[in-house]
């Protein structure tokens, strides 16, 4: 996945998967924020990206910027039920 970032820089989808995989999967939150906060960079608009963002803040301690990132999620979609 990283290499995939890498290799195509405009494209959300890679960091936002390479970040998704770190959060979930290893210890290193700061990894996956750095990869989440580029994803955010080229797609702002997608809700489920703002969760992921506000679950890596809250992983590294940052409640007042996961608080944002989810009230960013629920602005762009108020159904999402996993920003509550």
């Amino acid at each position: 996945l990283r290499q995939g970032a890498d290799a195509h820089p405009g494209y959300a989808a890679w960091p936002w998967a390479l970040g998704r995989l770190v959060l979930e999967r290893s210890s290193s939150a700061d990894k996956a924020l750095e990869a989440l906060e580029r994803a955010n960079a080229l797609a702002p608009g997608e809700a489920a990206l703002w969760v992921d963002l506000g679950r890596a803040y809250r992983a590294v301690n940052l409640p007042q910027k996961a608080l944002e990132a989810l009230r960013n999620a629920l602005a762009l979609d108020p159904d999402d039920a996993d920003a509550y």
